[in-house]
């Protein structure tokens, strides 16, 4: 049972029922202090209860070595910890989750947001979160089977119900397309010290190969911590791949200096 600042575990005698719900159970808590921000705020992933806790996503965990034993893990979201620093929490209870494939979806509002507008995506399968999508808002979340099709969709803040198209055509525009529209995506890469953490080095260029893809792409060279070039084209396909390029960075800088050492 999952209270608003408090985690239980409820035991009943599936035998007997209850003579009503105000009958007492017997009862064990599990964490005081913690518990979930609201009613729909948590979802089942294999044997799991993931939800949203005041500091961050948390897991209920079967213990493997005890039998009817559960243990609280600490926040498993510090990767995505700044997206979580933002959550209005005065709309906090509003935050909806789902589980659906390999994914672990949090609906969360940022910043000023009275309705939730940005979703976190855990992916179980890789244990690692695969970021933050925004501008959807959703209020809900439900599978429907339709022709025996497991399909994700949600009710949004604006009283649609969208459908999540992974089993729309990949190869096609329209599919990565919401409600007609296009929307950019952003990835960032590690730094790039070509294995060597010491000696001083210059990048003069980027050679990026695709394989799957039909867009403008626009790359920026970063160096400590401000923009140093940027490279945009439209890359066609090209045989078994979509394209290759060189990107014409200079990656040019006056510090850290050299240190000399023998």
């Amino acid at each position: 049972v999952l209270k608003q600042n408090s985690v239980w575990l409820l035991y009943t005698d599936p035998r007997a029922e209850p003579a009503d719900f105000s009958a007492t159970q017997a009862t064990e808590g599990v964490s005081y202090g913690v518990g979930c921000v609201g009613k729909k705020a948590w979802c089942v992933y294999g044997n799991d209860l993931m939800f949203m806790a005041q500091d961050g996503v948390r897991s209920l965990q079967r213990m493997e070595a005890a039998t009817g034993q559960f243990n609280l893990s600490a926040p498993i979201s510090r990767a995505v910890q700044p997206y979580i620093d933002r959550i209005n929490p005065a709309y906090a209870s509003g935050i909806v989750a789902t589980k659906y494939l390999e994914f672990a979806l949090f609906a969360i509002p940022l910043d000023n947001s009275t309705v939730n507008n940005a979703v976190l995506c855990w992916n179980g399968r890789l244990g690692k979160w695969m970021g933050v999508w925004q501008g959807w808002t959703p209020t809900s979340w439900e599978l429907t089977r339709f022709n025996a099709q497991p399909r994700l969709v949600f009710g949004d803040s604006a009283g649609l119900v969208n459908r999540w198209k992974d089993l729309d055509a990949t190869d096609i525009d329209p599919t990565y397309q919401d409600n007609g529209k296009g929307y950019a995506s952003g990835l960032w890469t590690r730094s790039m010290d070509f294995g060597d953490l010491e000696a001083p080095k210059s990048g003069y260029n980027a050679k990026v190969r695709f394989n799957a893809g039909n867009a403008n792409l626009t790359f920026t060279a970063v160096g400590n911590d401000a923009a140093l070039n940027t490279w945009a084209k439209q890359i066609a396909p090209s045989g078994d791949i979509l394209g290759t390029d060189v990107l014409p960075f200079l990656l040019a800088s006056q510090q850290p200096g050299v240190l000399p050492f023998s």
